[in-house]
């Protein structure tokens, strides 16, 4: 598919890509190529251009030219403006040379101010230089777009060279002020994680499985104290957020028997799992500051853990679930881990324990496994939703939660209120949260019967035990079918709560991953 032309709507014109022999740049060349550009790539490496030229030439059959050019020198660039109207009608500019994260990362005490001036010379000027000489093309046509490659570091504090996209953003804006009475539009496009060359030589063909998506849930915390124990606490529910969000069976085709197969592929790498067990923030950044000394890692995006902080952000992050097939099941997942989130801070029922980790692979398995099916490892061996609804029980203090939590587990099938739990329950509004009465009603009902049949099959085996827990499940999910009519039926509307912004703490790790 790599080769697939879509169309001629750039026929005729020609686009120059800095920085387009490799990475980002070549991926934007294939790109423009493939709707019926000519290209013109320009780096400073001859061969690497000639390479990524011949390659995307044969592959889309588009016509691509190289020339070498450094952006630093106005003169090369000057002549790279010749060689690009020399091609045809010049309309297209994408400023993207520059040195891959920065070239000043560290401490202002380490810190090199000729390194951080080269990073300035590079992007700014480097852009600057290209707007310059290819501008005079495209006002002569009245018509020209340009679009300047940023970065996400412009708009965090964890890398001195991120000053760089903030500049990127002035110059865009003063230009576009500019230009635009020319028919000429200058944008800017701060891209996230790239796949790059690096990326395949260290993953090989790790990094094509990923291509695979799942959504994150941010949880804010006040310190790098608070999310180290926080993760620590929340890494006893992981499964919890696997099963109820898993929605990949399938992989390449395939039905995997897996109620998540997604997390097959993040566990591959070498930096899956959880974080290490330290006691708080100083100790996470010694274990981290140990880990960059040996080049295991360079910045906390290397880190493919289940759950992480997030400095920059003043979180940590859940990265297990699957991408939720609907916009009501995302917010409903996010409501649990607030659920959870405030049981654990304020009612504070258990503390950091590496005995959690014991057993932490093996439940991760069988959530992605079996989903709702599996049985938790704990002290006690428990069904899932047994575990689960356990938690619910514990953290339905607050009303407001199961205006979310309805509609995570109306819709599938999963017990949402205990009779002796009406009166928190009572605020459900279908008029105020996604999930349906008939959802509600529905899963409660689908439930009920789904441990009915399950009874039925284990009426012959002679494991009593399990049978009496089972029977057990039976009753109880009538009961909170019961439970669910009476609320649904006199049910009241109630606005949730605002929820207060946490504030960020710094962290002072650098994220060579991001631009």
């Amino acid at each position: 598919m790599s080769g697939t032309r879509f169309g001629d709507q750039l026929k005729g014109q020609v686009a120059v890509v800095t920085g387009g022999g490799q990475g980002l740049g070549r991926a934007v060349a294939r790109a423009l190529a493939q709707r019926g550009a000519d290209v013109v790539i320009a780096a400073r490496r001859r061969a690497v251009l000639e390479a990524t030229a011949a390659e995307l030439a044969a592959d889309v059959g588009a016509r691509v030219v190289p020339v070498v050019a450094d952006t630093t020198d106005t003169g090369s660039v000057q002549a790279l403006a010749q060689a690009a109207a020399a091609v045809g009608q010049v309309t297209i500019l994408v400023n993207g040379a520059a040195a891959p994260a920065g070239l000043v990362r560290n401490d202002i005490a380490a810190a090199d101010p000729e390194a951080l001036l080269a990073d300035l010379d590079t992007k700014v000027v480097g852009y600057f230089r290209c707007i310059k000489a290819l501008a005079p093309l495209m006002r002569a046509n009245h018509y020209g777009r340009v679009v300047n490659i940023g970065g996400l570091t412009g708009r965090s504090s964890h890398a001195l060279s991120g000053m760089r996209n903030v500049a990127i953003v002035h110059l865009t804006k003063t230009l576009s002020d500019q230009l635009g009475p020319d028919g000429i539009t200058v944008n800017t496009l701060h891209p996230g994680v790239v796949e790059s060359e690096h990326i395949h030589d260290l993953y090989g063909y790790l990094a094509k499985q990923f291509t695979v998506f799942g959504q994150h849930i941010h949880i804010g915390c006040d310190s790098g104290d608070t999310a180290v124990r926080m993760a620590h606490l929340f890494s006893r529910y992981i499964p919890h957020f696997i099963a109820l969000s898993a929605s990949s069976p399938f992989f390449q085709g395939v039905d995997t028997f897996f109620a998540s197969s997604r997390l097959n592929s993040v566990s591959a790498f070498p930096l899956a799992g959880h974080l290490p067990f330290v006691a708080d923030w100083a100790g996470f950044t010694g274990y981290f500051e140990q880990m960059r000394e040996l080049h295991v890692v360079e910045s906390m995006k290397d880190f493919y853990w289940d759950i992480r902080p997030k400095p920059e952000f003043g979180t940590i992050e859940i990265r297990v679930c699957d991408t939720p097939l609907t916009l009501e099941r995302a917010a409903a997942l996010a409501t649990y881990a607030r659920a959870l989130a405030r049981y654990l801070m304020e009612k504070r029922p258990i503390e950091p324990s590496q005995d959690v980790y014991r057993v932490y692979g093996y439940n991760r398995f069988l959530a992605c496994r079996f989903g709702l099916d599996a049985e938790i490892i704990d002290p006690q061996l428990r069904a899932f939703l047994e575990n689960c609804w356990e938690t619910l029980e514990n953290a339905g203090y607050d009303p407001d939660i199961y205006k979310g939590l309805i509609g995570v587990f109306g819709g599938m099938s999963f017990p949402v209120l205990q009779d002796d739990q009406s009166q928190g329950a009572d605020d459900i509004d279908d008029d105020h949260h996604p999930a349906s009465v008939e959802a509600v009603r529905g899963g409660a009902t689908k439930h009920a019967e789904q441990q009915r049949r399950k009874v039925s099959a284990q009426d012959g085996h002679r494991d009593e035990e399990r049978i009496a827990r089972l029977r057990g499940n039976q009753q109880r999910a009538g009961r909170e079918h019961d439970a669910v009519a009476d609320v649904v039926d006199g049910r009241r509307g109630q606005q949730p709560a605002e929820a207060s912004p946490e504030p960020r703490w710094d962290d002072g790790l650098g994220r060579p991953g991001e631009e």
